[in-house]
């Protein structure tokens, strides 16, 4: 093993939590479902003045609470929101073109807060789908 030393392991680990913002909708990846404990409903929460969305995690009896989970194939879990209403508002917070043949959407970070169990998607840290 003398010839690997100096080596060091590299991992393909996942990209981490995020949204998917496209034409179609909003796509929650498999790390936000997870980190949300599979969240069964969650309330959808807004910051218009810092641009920034959260789903924390609620009980089907919370008012407003949204359904959340839903697993597309056994392993991986993710959720899609195509509410046309929800895109509205991102474009109007942001200006993305969605519907540009050209724009095929962005991807949003998330950063899991614990003590309020949420995840919340800074827009201004979108990154274009390429």
């Amino acid at each position: 093993m003398t010839e690997l030393n100096g080596f060091s392991v590299v991992s393909f680990g996942g990209s981490g939590p995020l949204a998917s913002v496209t034409r179609n909708g909003v796509t929650f990846n498999k790390a936000v479902v997870e980190r949300m404990g599979n969240a069964q409903y969650v309330l959808l929460l807004l910051d218009e003045s810092t641009q920034r969305f959260a789903v924390q995690k609620c009980t089907q009896n919370t008012p407003q609470a949204m359904p959340f989970f839903a697993a597309i194939k056994p392993g991986a879990p993710s959720v899609r929101w195509g509410s046309k209403e929800f895109l509205r508002i991102i474009k109007r917070l942001t200006g993305w073109q969605l519907e540009d043949k050209n724009c095929k959407g962005y991807k949003v970070p998330g950063e899991y807060q614990r003590s309020d169990n949420a995840m919340i998607f800074d827009l201004t840290k979108a990154i274009p789908i390429v």
